[in-house]
């Protein structure tokens, strides 16, 4: 029984979120390399010793944040997905999704810092910082391929591969927006022409769909998405983003 005027011991749930939160404004202010228990704890008003007991390293709380983080990436997808316009042109819509994308992330510099670091953890942590991240990458490509469903383009693991490599050139820039303040619409303007040109590329010369036809026989949209796609299956359009000047 607590004794009179015996403080109160603060519950370890709340002592665990502002761990958590306290590694989390010191992330978006420090590389991930140098980040250190002891600035997180001396933040979070706790001992090392704390840190350690309820959550774990670095590691554990890069995954922790990690999994919040992806919570928020794909809710702004989800709502992304619901609200974004209808009609267009690929190379006009992959420079809104690329613009869309960097002010989505600038916005919380944690964000970025965390897509970044998230590539660096190994052992358990590193399996949940990985399937996290696969989380964000996915919601990405679920966005894109809707998009271009819209335009009547069906694209399978090459939407995948094209988001993967999207989210790391967005990821990247939204750091030097944050840390080197560069302009965030002026860097979404280059950004997004510098993408959607090889976007629109890799549609004209037929990489895109080659790439998913070299998926689809290996199974790896399989093993990206769970379901498979048939190549050309359905009437589904896998045509360039503009017609082929033989066609």
């Amino acid at each position: 029984m607590r004794g009179r005027g015996r403080p109160r011991a603060e519950p370890a749930e709340e002592q665990r979120r502002r761990i958590v939160d306290s590694f989390r404004r010191t992330l978006a202010e420090t590389p991930y390399d140098e980040v250190t228990i002891a600035d997180v704890a001396r933040r979070a008003r706790v001992s090392r010793a704390v840190v350690y007991e309820l959550i774990g390293g670095k590691e554990e709380l890069l995954a922790i944040l990690t999994a919040e983080v992806a919570e928020v990436v794909i809710g702004a997808v989800e709502r992304r997905v619901a609200d974004a316009p209808v009609g267009g042109d690929v190379p006009s819509l992959v420079r809104e999704e690329v613009a869309w994308a960097l002010r989505m992330i600038t916005a919380d510099p944690t964000v970025a810092s965390v897509i970044v670091a998230s590539g660096r953890v190994g052992g358990a942590a590193g399996e949940r910082v990985t399937a996290a991240r696969r989380q964000i990458e996915g919601a990405i490509a679920r966005l894109h391929r809707q998009r271009l469903a819209a335009l009547g383009f069906e694209r399978g693991a090459a939407a995948d591969a094209l988001a993967v490599m999207v989210l790391a050139a967005v990821e990247q820039a939204s750091l030097r927006c944050v840390g080197d303040d560069w302009d965030v619409e002026a860097t979404a303007a280059l950004l997004g022409e510098f993408v959607a040109g090889g976007y629109e590329r890799a549609e004209v010369s037929g990489a895109a769909h080659d790439f998913d036809r070299s998926a689809d026989t290996r199974g790896v949209g399989r093993k990206v998405r769970g379901r498979s796609r048939r190549s050309g299956a359905g009437g589904s359009r896998r045509g360039s983003a503009a017609p082929r000047q033989s066609e």
